[in-house]
Parts: C-alpha cells; structure tokens; sequence
C-alpha cells in the first residue's frame, strides 16, 4: 500500500483469545507541501524576495536554482519535471523580466512561483557615435 501522497483508509483486523474479530480502521491524509527549500539567484538567497537585480559584473546571465522543501514533490514550468532545477537565463540589458514556475505536492496540490529578474545595466560594448564636430 502507497501511502505517500493524497488520502485513504487502512483497516486493520485484530483476533483476541477467543477468536473475536475487532476492525480498526485508520482514516489519512498526506500533507501537502509546496515549499521551497532553496531559491538562489547567482549565489544569493531570494527566496524570502522572489526578486534579483544583476549587477554590472553579471553582464546578461542568471543562474537560478531551485530545490522543493519536500524531495517527492515536482517543479513545473519550462523545464523538466524535477525537484532540484538549475537553469541559465538570460535578462538583456535594461529589461525586466518575469520568470515562473509551479511547485506540485506529492498530493497533487500546486503552488505558483513568479520571480522577477532585472538588468539594470547597460551593455558595455555598445558603441556611441560622437556628435558631428563643426
């Protein structure tokens, strides 16, 4: 019997001395649990903000890992089905974007994660042409 997610009864017969049949029965129901453990963004913890501004040295490029608080649950959203994630993205210079995913209990419950992902920063190639000098 799987009790590790959802819900269900386990009955269980008992025999005393005389052969008198006494049925206990357990009703359950397996917590659901949608939280992180872990949510860094190029090293530092965002779990508490859900939010990271690049700084100058981290030019285009995120790191984003993700660990679920319950190892059986499952993150959703873009990637494969895992309760560990690490992915790369990319922010261009000057945009803000939003990345989200879903974290689904063992139980079938889901929980959304929305993070936002700002780069400030100018890109440090980008050439300016001079003004016309008279």
């Amino acid at each position: 019997m799987n009790v590790s997610s959802g819900k269900g009864t386990i009955s269980i017969a008992v025999f005393d001395a005389e052969k008198t049949e006494t049925v206990y029965t357990i009703n359950f129901v397996v917590k659901s649990n949608t939280e992180l453990e872990t949510l860094t963004a190029n090293g530092s913890d965002i779990k508490s903000s859900l939010s990271y501004t690049l700084t100058a040295d981290d030019g285009t490029s995120i790191t984003l890992y993700i660990e679920t608080a319950d190892p059986d649950a499952e993150i959703t959203g873009g990637m494969t089905d895992l309760h560990i994630r690490e992915a790369t993205l990319t922010v261009d210079y000057g945009k803000e974007t939003e990345y989200s995913f879903t974290v689904v209990s063992t139980n079938g419950v889901e929980k959304d994660y929305v993070i936002t992902l700002k780069n400030p920063n100018t890109n440090p190639e980008a050439v300016t042409s001079p003004g016309a000098i008279e």
